[in-house]
């Protein structure tokens, strides 16, 4: 890694957009910082010229942006080709990865910070964001950045290739904005739909069509006794995982959650705060949460930093309030929470923690991307993969970063700097 410039913890910009229910959202934005100013000297791309690459991360709860800045400093100092309009790659220009983080509506406010420079005053909504909410904000977000780096796009360029990246809750946000976009915008028009998706430790199940042409290979091939290798990797991947089949079904820890905000909403916020340490420690204690089992560093201590360190933790907790609400009315939409149907089209890297107490992945799922994984082994191109950390928890964004790092440098087909 060459020392000609290097990132700051502080945002490139701060980019304003629109929220549901009259809010306000940003985008912290960093790019690669030179002494000339944004660019990427070692391969004479001059200061302020495009990134070849944007990058949007979707965190969930209880993060803001700040837990996704380790990451997104290694990430802008990777460098990829531009592309041309006829689709040739022009090796000899390079440039660099901007990284847009954004949270879940409401989780911007901590303790030490304030609302990013704007004369629009932060006032989340008081009854938390619905999951439709939550996708509204991942498309105008999408929408934002895209117009942000279009203006300083030659003209006629080619698009600026875009990666989502998504962990937790906002997964579902995530996963959901781009099948509806894949939907209702197939040869991606609007520039909405990213090129690829990079989800940490959370899997959706598959799409019911992709799932039952799935089961019915497998039970073809354990009827006909196949021993190619192929087919092999096939049965193999399918029974080694253990998961959960219906990703979002109430749980234990769900339903503690919700009742965190229920207190803070509708009693005291005191109370709440009193009763949440009760709760997150008796989950732990439980073994009931999808973090890693106890050791030094591990992520039960993490989740005890994290639950200490927001002013407005309890707030903080309404996901869990509303899928509790929306499961009980019968009210909970998972039509577009499923896996991409085309993954040639939108290729699919599934990194997650293999020392967890609770699996938050799909078994059907992670088999399917590791089938497709082998049969698309020696490609150039971005190929759906599965990337199995040992030793590692929930939270492998910020705790494994070298690890997550190489395996996105690896996905896209970037160079390290």
């Amino acid at each position: 890694m060459t020392s000609t410039g290097a990132a700051v913890n502080d945002p490139t910009c701060t980019i304003p957009y629109p929220i549901p229910h009259d809010g306000t959202g940003y985008l912290h934005v960093y790019e690669y910082q030179t002494s000339t100013g944004i660019g990427n000297s070692k391969n004479n791309v001059p200061a302020k010229t495009p990134p070849s690459r944007l990058i949007l991360y979707c965190g969930g709860y209880p993060d803001d942006y700040r837990s996704f800045i380790p990451l997104a400093k290694r990430l802008v100092q990777t460098s990829s080709p531009f592309h041309s309009n006829s689709g040739d790659t022009d090796d000899a220009a390079r440039g660099n990865c901007a990284v847009a983080i954004m949270c879940l509506p409401g989780h911007e406010r901590a303790i030490g910070s304030v609302a990013p420079e704007s004369n629009v005053p932060y006032a989340p909504n008081k009854d938390g964001y619905s999951f439709a909410d939550w996708t509204a904000c991942v498309r105008e977000a999408t929408r934002t950045l895209r117009k942000h780096y279009s203006s300083s796009s030659a003209a006629g360029a080619e698009r600026i290739p875009l990666t989502c990246i998504c962990h937790d809750w906002g997964m579902m946000a995530g996963i959901t904005h781009i099948n509806q976009s894949i939907e209702s915008d197939p040869i991606n028009a609007s520039g909405l739909t990213p090129d690829d998706v990079v989800l940490f430790d959370v899997m959706p199940g598959l799409h019911p069509k992709v799932e039952q042409n799935f089961l019915e290979t497998v039970t073809s091939i354990k009827a006909k006794r196949s021993t190619t290798q192929d087919n092999e990797a096939f049965v193999e991947a399918l029974y080694k995982h253990e998961g959960v089949p219906v990703l979002f079904s109430l749980r234990v820890y769900h339903v503690a959650i919700a009742i965190i905000f229920g207190v803070y909403r509708y009693i005291s916020s005191w109370i709440s705060y009193a009763i949440q340490d009760i709760i997150v420690i008796f989950l732990i204690v439980a073994r009931t949460l999808p973090i890693d089992a106890p050791g030094p560093g591990g992520d039960i201590k993490h989740a005890l930093e994290l639950n200490l360190a927001f002013a407005d933790k309890s707030y903080r907790c309404y996901p869990y309030w509303n899928l509790c609400c929306d499961s009980f009315h019968s009210r909970f939409d998972q039509t577009y929470v499923h896996a991409p149907i085309d993954m040639e089209r939108t290729p699919l890297l599934f990194i997650y923690g293999a020392a967890k107490m609770k699996s938050l992945h799909d078994r059907h799922s992670v088999a399917y991307l590791e089938y497709q994984s082998q049969l698309s082994k020696g490609k150039k191109t971005p190929s759906t993969r599965v990337v199995r950390l040992e030793g590692a928890g929930h939270n492998i964004q910020t705790r494994r970063v070298d690890e997550c790092f190489r395996e996105i440098v690896h996905f896209l087909g970037l160079e390290e700097m």
